[in-house]
Protein backbone atom coordinates (compact mmCIF):
# COMPACT_ATOMS: atom_id res chain seq x y z
CA UNK A 1 0.00 0.00 0.00
CA UNK A 2 0.80 3.66 -0.09
CA UNK A 3 1.90 3.67 3.56
CA UNK A 4 4.39 0.79 3.47
CA UNK A 5 7.43 2.79 2.32
CA UNK A 6 8.83 2.84 5.87
CA UNK A 7 8.61 -0.94 6.02
CA UNK A 8 10.55 -1.24 2.79
CA UNK A 9 13.19 1.18 4.08
CA UNK A 10 13.64 -1.01 7.16
CA UNK A 11 13.69 -4.23 5.11
CA UNK A 12 16.30 -2.93 2.65
CA UNK A 13 18.39 -1.35 5.42
CA UNK A 14 18.40 -4.61 7.37
CA UNK A 15 19.60 -6.53 4.32
CA UNK A 16 22.36 -3.99 3.64
CA UNK A 17 23.56 -3.94 7.25
CA UNK A 18 23.71 -7.74 7.38
CA UNK A 19 25.68 -7.93 4.13
CA UNK A 20 22.94 -9.21 1.83
CA UNK A 21 22.11 -7.80 -1.60
CA UNK A 22 18.53 -6.51 -1.25
CA UNK A 23 18.16 -5.95 -4.99
CA UNK A 24 17.99 -9.74 -5.34
CA UNK A 25 14.83 -10.05 -3.23
CA UNK A 26 11.14 -9.33 -3.44
CA UNK A 27 9.69 -8.74 -0.01
CA UNK A 28 6.30 -10.18 0.95
CA UNK A 29 4.50 -6.89 1.46
CA UNK A 30 1.40 -8.51 2.99
CA UNK A 31 3.47 -9.94 5.86
CA UNK A 32 5.68 -6.92 6.52
CA UNK A 33 3.50 -5.03 9.08
CA UNK A 34 3.04 -8.13 11.25
CA UNK A 35 6.73 -8.92 10.94
CA UNK A 36 7.72 -5.47 12.21
CA UNK A 37 5.32 -5.81 15.16
CA UNK A 38 6.92 -9.19 15.95
CA UNK A 39 10.42 -7.70 15.85
CA UNK A 40 9.49 -4.76 18.08
CA UNK A 41 7.54 -6.92 20.54
CA UNK A 42 10.40 -9.43 20.86
CA UNK A 43 13.13 -6.78 20.85
CA UNK A 44 15.01 -8.52 18.04
CA UNK A 45 15.24 -7.94 14.33
CA UNK A 46 15.27 -10.79 11.84
CA UNK A 47 15.07 -10.60 8.03
CA UNK A 48 11.76 -9.47 6.58
CA UNK A 49 9.75 -12.16 4.77
CA UNK A 50 10.57 -12.61 1.12
CA UNK A 51 8.58 -14.15 -1.70
CA UNK A 52 11.34 -14.67 -4.24
CA UNK A 53 15.00 -14.24 -4.97
CA UNK A 54 16.14 -13.03 -8.37
CA UNK A 55 18.80 -14.91 -10.29
CA UNK A 56 21.03 -12.59 -12.21
CA UNK A 57 22.08 -13.86 -15.65
CA UNK A 58 25.65 -15.03 -15.70
CA UNK A 59 26.12 -15.07 -19.46
CA UNK A 60 25.41 -12.28 -21.91
CA UNK A 61 25.05 -12.51 -25.64
CA UNK A 62 25.67 -9.59 -27.95
CA UNK A 63 23.24 -9.27 -30.82
CA UNK A 64 23.89 -6.96 -33.74
CA UNK A 65 21.20 -6.09 -36.26
CA UNK A 66 22.04 -4.75 -39.67
CA UNK A 67 19.42 -2.71 -41.46
CA UNK A 68 19.34 -2.84 -45.22
CA UNK A 69 17.66 -0.15 -47.31
CA UNK A 70 14.53 -1.31 -49.03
Amino acid sequence: GAYDCGLFILAYAFELVTGSAPEKFLFDQSKMPAHLRFCLKNNKFVPFPKVMAFQMPTKTTEVTHFLSPT
